[in-house]
């Protein structure tokens, strides 16, 4: 049972919308002191509190590389998503899923595979965070009794998408400059990956996945928070789509609407 003092109740309850960031994160360090086997309980409960009331939007842009820079990718995701297999594979075999010792065992797999070391290192910690999610949904289902479906292995031909935090890369004009592994010119067998975006990437963005489609065409998704708009009652129409007719809506007063044309 989650246990709160009564001035944290009044941050992320009662004061939410008065009290400030500060305030709040202050208050979270001292429930983490006062209750340190509940801490990771406690900042998830804030943490979606805090985020009540926003959603994520992709902005998805097509890119341009040179040779060298798609081979880089290519390299990466190949390292990453092997890294995860391989976890993948363990767990099958009988291991226990633990984050923390999971991300301790990076520097063997690097002594094992050093490759791996001309991996962006943000990237190969993802690959843990990735499997995570995974293992928590697997657990999640088993026990609402549902079909458990345990995390698979990535096949070879599916690109395992690239995560950059937004901090760690940089953006000059409408190129997109991804780090790679390695410290100094010396121990960089592969140079920054410049990536050429055919469109405005927008302002603020939490991330950036990199991806590419069955075509062989890479594209970087840019994540960002965004408030949602308070909904305004007798304002909202919802659409079905069709295959004789695009698209049907019908509003809160009942009134119907229909959308002709084909789909494409």
């Amino acid at each position: 049972m989650l246990q709160y003092t009564n001035r944290t109740k009044e941050l992320f309850h009662g004061e939410a919308s008065r009290s400030t960031r500060g305030e709040r994160k202050q208050a979270l360090k001292q429930e983490a002191a006062l209750f340190p086997s509940q801490r990771l309980e406690l900042f998830l409960s804030i943490n979606a509190h805090e985020r009540r009331g926003t959603m994520l939007l992709t902005t998805k842009i097509k890119l341009k590389l040179s040779e060298q820079d798609a081979m880089t990718l290519e390299f990466m995701q190949s390292k990453c998503r092997a890294l995860y297999n391989w976890q993948v594979m363990q767990l099958r075999g009988g291991a226990t899923w633990n984050l923390y010792e999971a991300k301790k065992s990076l520097h063997a797999s690097k002594i094992y595979d050093p490759e791996l070391k001309h991996v962006y290192g943000k990237l190969l910690q993802e690959v843990f965070f990735r499997l995570d999610k995974a293992m928590t949904a697997f657990f999640q289902r088993v026990k609402a009794g549902e079909t458990a479906g345990f995390p698979r292995v990535r096949p070879r031909h599916c690109f395992f998408t690239l995560c950059y935090p937004a901090s760690y890369l940089k953006i000059e004009g409408n190129t997109v400059i991804l780090p790679t592994g390695g410290k100094g010119k010396k121990n960089k067998r592969y140079p920054n990956v410049r990536a050429h975006l055919t469109e405005t990437p927008p302002q603020a963005f939490k991330e950036v996945a990199i991806s590419r489609d069955g075509r062989g065409d890479y594209y970087a998704s840019f994540v960002a928070e965004r408030h949602e708009e308070a909904q305004q009652k007798g304002h909202v129409v919802a659409f079905d789509l069709g295959i004789k007719t695009l698209a049907t809506g019908i509003n809160e007063q009942g009134r119907m609407y229909h959308v002709g044309g084909f789909k494409g």
